[in-house]
């Protein structure tokens, strides 16, 4: 609660200038790095918390097939690019495509049957309604 409140509080500061490009920027290497580690971490709790984390890596993969949520589409700015939009477009609202990308997914995601289901899910709302719709999903729930 604590970090999802600081994370907030950081996006809403008009004297911070992030991007959602900057922060995806090169995202084939801070996913692993950053956010999988965590996922990992919540996978092996028996009462694990990772829909938001769910929500992150949806709202990546909705990132991935280049076209913003108006239709236009941006580069992707990944070494990775080529093959990430590829799955990302041809995968859709199903992760499984992207998840089944060895070199960033390991079988303990892929086949976390809560996990996946999480995420599916989670990309469907990022796809139907919106990353903050998906974001918020979550937090009424909290």
């Amino acid at each position: 609660e604590e970090y999802t409140a600081s994370v907030l509080e950081r996006f809403s500061n008009p004297a911070i200038q992030d991007t959602v490009a900057r922060i995806c920027l090169m995202g084939s290497g801070k996913m692993p790095k950053y956010v999988l580690p965590s996922i990992y971490e919540q996978l092996r709790k028996p009462d694990g918390k990772y829909r938001l984390l769910a929500v992150c890596v949806a709202g990546w993969f909705r990132y991935l097939t280049g076209v913003d949520m108006d239709g236009k589409p941006f580069e992707i700015e990944d070494p990775m690019a080529p093959i990430l939009k590829a799955a990302a477009v041809k995968g859709g609202k199903d992760p499984h495509e992207l998840l089944n990308i060895e070199v960033l997914f390991s079988p303990e995601i892929r086949e976390n049957k809560a996990f996946v289901a999480q995420l599916t899910h989670s990309l469907e709302t990022v796809y139907d309604k919106g990353p903050l719709a998906a974001v918020n999903e979550i937090l009424d729930q909290v």
